[in-house]
């Protein structure tokens, strides 16, 4: 995972190998190798792309990662049953089934570029971590709003609720009467003294797909954000490749965006109705 700032225009190409080198741990021929990597669709978005070795397989995004704004990426893989996955802005932009068993046939990772074909990457990229577990998506959700200024929990209850009680700002309180405990105020950017309703809203459009949409705070710090999906309101399972992210949205002078997820995959259990909630948590034990 890392935070990449660039506006440039990526080849355009289907394979990551072929296209601009973010982090580069690429090997001649067939081999256990990685890449994480830009590459530009058929359509023209300059997405990114994750790419393992042996047997050769490409998993690329929808999103554009070349805003010229700060934006933070991750790759994930099991190594056991090989699923990849692509997140941008700590939300899943792309899954897929790829190899098994450790990929080591490079014992370096280059960062910021193709060192094997000269491609390199053209900007900024800071705040680089591996890992040597899967993380979770309210992991890389948490990661991807750890940006300055951070605001913690505590400092966000003696701004907005300066008069009332150490109980009365307390995680689970609620002093506006609305539902929302004042963490989910905290985490969906809203005022804990006003009653508002939650910002999420599912529209179907001309397409006929289903797309939920929430408010996400952008320097909550320590906050994990699932997404749960039901078909009876009483059962909830966090959302898979059922949603991919379609677009992000942030209003100008505020501490937030909107997120559109596309429920582009449903599934069997989800043709007739589906629900959707986003459940915040916070990661801090």
């Amino acid at each position: 995972a890392c935070w990449i700032r660039t506006t440039q225009v990526f080849p355009t190409v289907t394979n990551t190998y072929d296209g601009t080198g973010i982090l580069w741990s690429d090997a001649y021929f067939t081999a256990k190798d990685f890449i994480l990597g830009g590459t530009r669709s058929a359509t023209g978005v300059n997405r990114l792309s994750f790419f393992t070795g042996s047997p050769d397989t490409t998993l690329s995004g929808t999103v554009a990662i070349n805003t010229g704004q700060w934006v933070h990426i991750a790759a994930t893989r099991n190594g056991t049953t090989g699923q990849m996955r692509l997140y941008v802005n700590g939300l899943l932009d792309g899954t897929v089934t790829g190899s098994t068993g450790l990929l080591r046939a490079n014992d370096r990772i280059n960062i910021g570029g193709n060192t094997l074909d000269a491609r390199y990457f053209s900007g900024d990229i800071d705040d680089v971590r591996i890992y040597s577990r899967v993380l979770s998506g309210a992991e890389i959700s948490s990661l991807s709003t750890q940006t300055a200024p951070r605001e913690s929990y505590a400092t966000w209850a003696a701004r907005t609720m300066p008069l009332l009680s150490a109980a009365a700002r307390a995680m689970d309180a609620d002093p506006d009467l609305d539902g929302l405990p004042n963490f989910a105020e905290f985490a969906y950017w809203l005022d804990p003294l006003r009653a508002e309703s939650p910002p999420q809203a599912v529209t179907r459009a001309a397409d006929g797909i289903l797309r939920f949409t929430f408010r996400r705070r952008l320097n909550g710090g320590d906050i994990g954000y699932t997404i749960l999906l039901s078909s009876d309101l009483q059962t909830w399972t966090p959302a898979g490749g059922e949603l991919i992210l379609e677009s992000l949205t942030r209003p100008a002078g505020e501490g937030y965006e909107n997120v559109t997820m596309r429920f582009d995959n449903p599934g069997a259990a989800y043709t007739e109705r589906a629900f959707f909630v986003v459940e915040a948590a916070s990661l801090v034990p």
